[in-house]
């Protein structure tokens, strides 16, 4: 007996190509993405990381000034956005422990990344 299988969920596996290829992969999209810039990576910083009730972002080139500071929850939903108007701004947060992310926007630059609060 033939049986074929149809795959039609966004979890079906996929041939890759390319430099590599590989036909046992799985693609899923969360729909959040963390950038992976070095160049503003080393602009800019977010610490103590992990937190507990506070945060400093430290943005070492003035240029970033008057940018945002967005933050996400794991599951991607924007928890909170606020501005940066100096270039060491401290915040005071009541997040729940867990796993955040972030988004630096200044003008059209953006620096993505996460932090844990204990």
């Amino acid at each position: 007996m033939n049986e074929y299988v149809t795959f039609t969920t966004s979890l079906a596996p996929r041939i890759m190509s390319g430099p590599f290829n590989d036909i046992g992969a799985y693609e899923f999209n969360s729909g959040l993405s963390v950038s992976e810039n070095s160049h503003l990576e080393d602009q800019i910083s977010l610490y103590p990381n992990p937190t507990n009730n506070y945060f400093i972002v430290d943005l070492k080139n003035n240029s970033f000034t008057n940018s945002a500071l967005i933050i996400y929850d794991a599951a991607g939903k924007e928890i909170t956005r606020e501005k940066i108007l100096e270039s060491k701004t401290i915040f005071h947060h009541n997040l729940p422990s867990g796993i955040y992310f972030y988004s630096i926007l200044a003008g059209s630059k953006k620096s993505d990344g996460k932090f844990v609060v204990h």
